[in-house]
């Protein structure tokens, strides 16, 4: 994994995606959380996640409860329901020739969407918390924070990916599971714990 300092930033080199800024690392659930570092003129910063294969050896797109994006002739959903976020105007997005599109998060009745609407891009990860029992459940069930971590989707192109490097990511997992902090040995090109110091308690 190869990541990088920009001032106060954490960055992540991804092999398809370029430059992300990483926004939360959760070494025990192997996901990490970013925004991709796309050109200030761009009108769509998910574009490249639903239209690019950004799966590779190492990384993985997070898959739990992926959202889908759908693209519509006009703007004729209601968001205050359902946590739906949009519309944005994208007029690459899709072969479909759609200009407005929304992020319906994942347990949304596909009732609520009106029939002139098509299905552009499905399992788009929305970046969920951690903490040391796993994925925070009131995200799922709160609307609003539904929504809070959708809108960093549609506006931010934040994502999430899972990640699996041989000789480390168990060895930092175990670390994570004991409370200690995770190192690595160039010299050995394999992880260790190290055993100095605890990670502040509720830390993920």
């Amino acid at each position: 994994m190869q990541l990088s300092c920009s001032g106060h930033d954490t960055i992540l080199d991804h092999p398809v995606l370029g430059s992300c800024k990483v926004t939360a690392i959760y070494y025990r659930y192997r996901v990490i959380n970013a925004i991709l570092l796309v050109e200030s003129s761009s009108n769509c910063p998910l574009q490249k996640l639903a239209s690019t294969n950004v799966s590779t050896a190492v990384y993985e797109p997070q898959k739990k409860d992926g959202a889908t994006i759908v693209g519509c002739s006009k703007d004729s959903i209601a968001t205050n329901q359902d946590g739906i976020v949009g519309p944005r105007s994208c007029l690459n997005l899709s072969s479909h020739g759609s200009q407005l599109w929304y992020l319906v998060p994942p347990r949304t009745y596909m009732s609520a969407l009106p029939p002139d609407c098509t299905v552009v891009a499905k399992g788009i990860p929305i970046p969920y918390n951690y903490d040391r029992n796993g994925p925070n459940e009131n995200q799922y069930l709160d609307i609003s924070n539904l929504k809070e971590k959708a809108n960093k989707v549609i506006n931010f192109g934040e994502t999430a990916f899972t990640w699996h490097l041989n000789k480390i990511t168990n060895a930092c997992q175990g670390c994570e599971r004991n409370g200690h902090h995770c190192g690595f040995s160039s010299q050995r090109g394999q992880a260790f714990c190290q055993h100095q110091g605890f990670l502040p308690k509720g830390r993920p």
